[in-house]
């Protein structure tokens, strides 16, 4: 609606009109898609006059490319609406959806689709766990958080053996090492699977 297309020019007189013209041309990775998410949310909010909520962000860079290529979503209004609704997948359950009516709209998924759908999965999850930062360095994954719970890293420890360890910087952060690059998102959503359950379980039982 005129929100919508509000929200869009008021993204590119804030300096975004990079990031939608790399969507334009099918190259939005994962960092372009969580600041366009983020910055879309703000701009709906504001246009309507509610407040802006603080709450956990999660940056996710990752060496993969996670977007909806132009040549399966030909429509930039319908790639945009698409990009909001998959912002909001929390489960496997809301990822199936999508990837069932993408299916039946558009046909099969190219893989930057599908990795876009995991790594918005990866992402709600692990902003729901404290974690504020995601990055692949290397062959490694950072995994970077608001205070990282040992307790619950060493249980995740022990479901990854030798492939996670805690690294005492100034700022303490976890490295995680998957078995090679094509199985990364497949890793890191079982990973972030683990967590997030843990993490709640946690919640519950504190008095």
């Amino acid at each position: 609606g005129a929100g919508f297309r509000i929200a869009l020019r008021d993204l590119e007189l804030r300096g975004a009109g990079n990031l939608l013209g790399a969507e334009q041309h099918g190259h939005l990775d994962a960092v372009g898609y969580d600041l366009y998410v983020k910055l879309l949310n703000e701009a709906v909010l504001e246009e309507r006059g509610e407040q802006v909520p603080t709450r956990t962000e999660c940056v996710v860079t990752l060496s993969c490319d996670a977007c909806l290529p132009v040549s399966y979503v030909a429509s930039s209004a319908q790639r945009m609406a698409l990009y909001k609704r998959i912002s909001l997948i929390e489960s496997v359950a809301d990822l199936n959806d999508m990837t069932d009516e993408l299916l039946d709209r558009y046909g099969n998924l190219p893989r930057p689709a599908t990795n876009l759908l995991c790594v918005a999965l990866i992402r709600s999850l692990a902003a729901r766990s404290g974690i504020t930062q995601i990055r692949q360095d290397g062959s490694d994954v950072a995994i970077c958080g608001e205070a990282l719970d040992v307790e619950i890293w060493m249980t995740l420890a022990d479901a990854f053996p030798g492939r996670l360890r805690m690294m005492m910087s100034a700022t303490p952060y976890i490295r995680f090492r998957p078995t090679g690059q094509s199985s990364l998102l497949a890793e890191l959503r079982e990973l972030f699977l683990m967590l997030f359950r843990l993490t709640a379980e946690k919640k519950v039982d504190k008095p």
